[in-house]
């Protein structure tokens, strides 16, 4: 058996993803993800061990820490669609196998409010329950995300809709959006984002900033940008 190759990779959940669907490169490799927020390090955690990846997870207290550290690793895998950061690129699989159990019910709707760290990508709640009174009848609506305890009991007054928000784990979160019945998952970018595109469903993305839509999302997805839930149009 061969050395193990170090590998060294960072950002948030969403680039967690990322790097996964790139790990079918490597047979036998030592992962170690960084990130400077370290309220996301739990669920980036969560995240590999619910793929069976054993990764070590580490806060950092800056982005220098990288450069400086680089050479502890035999690679930097980057965490774009087409690794456009690295010397030698290696693309993601657009349709990894993920890990998932097929749950009960499902729906036809996953909404997340917002995501990761960047709160300007979000929707607002009067637009969610706007978008929600004009299509849960004739859908099954969920939302899913984490959020404040203040919005999580705000969603509780929409009717018709099955509030998930700050109630599900990482791998709750993947059976939810990689359900059959799913047809939509709306979202700003990031993890609940690729999630869907990854699992082959009719995304739309909120997002806005060039250089993320051009770096991370796929040609082969079906992914389409927003600005807002109004320029939602289902089949």
């Amino acid at each position: 058996m061969g050395k193990k190759k170090k590998i060294l990779t960072g950002g948030g959940l969403g680039d967690a993803l990322m790097v996964y669907s790139k790990l079918y490169n490597f047979e036998d490799f030592e992962l170690t993800h960084v990130e400077v927020p370290d309220k996301l390090l739990p669920a980036i955690d969560e995240f590999y061990k619910s793929q069976g990846i054993k990764a070590e997870v580490l806060k950092i207290p800056n982005w220098n820490w990288k450069r400086e550290n680089l050479k502890n690793y035999d690679l930097f895998l980057d965490t774009s669609a087409y690794g456009i950061e690295m010397e030698n690129p290696i693309e993601i699989d657009p349709f990894p196998n993920l890990n998932w159990e097929l749950s009960g019910g499902g729906h036809d709707i996953v909404l997340s409010p917002s995501s990761g760290r960047d709160n300007e990508r979000s929707f607002s709640f009067n637009e969610i329950k706007k978008f929600c009174n004009k299509y849960s009848d004739n859908y099954n609506i969920c939302l899913v995300g984490t959020e404040t305890i203040e919005s999580q009991k705000r969603y509780n007054n929409i009717d018709g809709v099955d509030n998930y928000i700050n109630n599900t784990s990482i791998r709750a979160l993947i059976n939810i959006v990689s359900n059959g019945r799913v047809l939509y998952i709306i979202s700003p970018s990031g993890f609940i984002s690729f999630l869907g595109c990854m699992a082959g469903k009719i995304v739309f993305t909120k997002d806005g900033r060039k250089n993320i839509e051009d770096r991370y999302y796929h040609k082969e997805w079906n992914n389409k940008f927003i600005r807002s839930l109004n320029q939602v149009e289902l089949c």
